[in-house]
C-alpha cells in the first residue's frame, strides 16, 4: 500500500516534471523554430525513470517505443527539414511514456485535433506574407544577419541543426549581409498541448 503511494507520487512528479521540459520546449521552438538538445535528453532521461518507477517497463512498450521513434525519424528525414529531428526524438520518447498502443492512438488523436487547426492557421499566417505557393513548399525567410540568433536553422539545412555563435560569426566575417532560414511551423507546441489533453 505504502510502495504504491510512493510510486503514485513519483510518477506524479515525473510527469509534472515532463509537461514542464514540454512546456519550455515549446517556447524555444517558437521563438527559434528549433529546440536545445538538453530538452531532449532530460526528457528520455525523465521518461525512462517513470517507466520504470512505475513498473510500465515491457516488452509491449519497447514495441511502441520503437515503432513511435522509427516512424517520426522517417518522417523527419524524408520531410526536408519541414519536420525537425529534435521533434521526432520528442515523440519517440512519448512513445515510451504511453507504454501501449491504446494510450498511443489517444494521444496522436489529441495531436491531430491541435495539429489541423495550428497547421492552417501557420499557411494562412504565412501566406499572407510570404505568398501561399511558399507556405506550403517550405516555410522560409531572408533576415539581416544583425538578426540571425543561436538556434535558428539555415534554409539549405535539411536535417534543422541549429546555427551557433560561431556559425553566426562566420557567417558575418564571411560578409553575408542577409541570409535564407527555415522558419517552419513550431511543432513542439502540438506535442505539449496533446500531452496536457491526454492527462486530463
Amino acid at each position: 500500500m505504502i510502495i504504491d503511494y510512493i510510486q503514485t507520487i513519483i510518477g506524479s512528479i515525473l510527469t509534472i516534471l515532463i509537461g514542464l521540459i514540454l512546456f519550455y520546449a515549446s517556447i524555444e521552438d517558437l521563438r527559434n523554430r528549433t529546440i536545445r538538445s538538453i530538452w531532449v535528453v532530460a526528457l528520455y532521461i525523465i521518461v525512462s525513470a517513470l517507466t520504470i518507477s512505475t513498473g510500465n517497463m515491457s516488452t509491449q512498450s519497447t514495441f511502441v517505443f520503437l515503432f513511435t521513434f522509427i516512424l517520426f525519424m522517417g518522417i523527419a528525414v524524408f520531410s526536408f527539414g519541414r519536420f525537425g529531428i529534435g521533434d521526432a526524438m520528442v515523440l519517440g520518447a512519448l512513445g515510451w511514456f504511453y507504454h501501449d498502443f491504446i494510450s498511443l492512438q489517444q494521444f496522436l488523436f489529441a495531436m491531430a485535433s491541435v495539429c489541423i487547426p495550428w497547421a492552417v492557421f501557420c499557411i494562412l499566417y504565412y501566406g499572407r506574407h510570404q505568398g501561399f505557393i511558399n507556405a506550403i513548399k517550405g516555410f522560409k525567410k531572408n533576415i539581416p544577419i544583425e538578426n540571425v540568433r543561436p538556434g535558428m536553422v539555415l534554409a539549405s539545412d535539411n536535417f534543422m541543426h541549429g546555427l551557433t555563435q560561431q556559425d553566426i560569426d562566420q557567417l558575418k566575417h564571411a560578409g553575408h549581409v542577409t541570409i535564407q532560414i527555415k522558419n517552419p511551423m513550431p511543432f513542439i507546441p502540438c506535442i505539449f498541448f496533446a500531452f496536457l489533453l491526454t492527462l486530463f
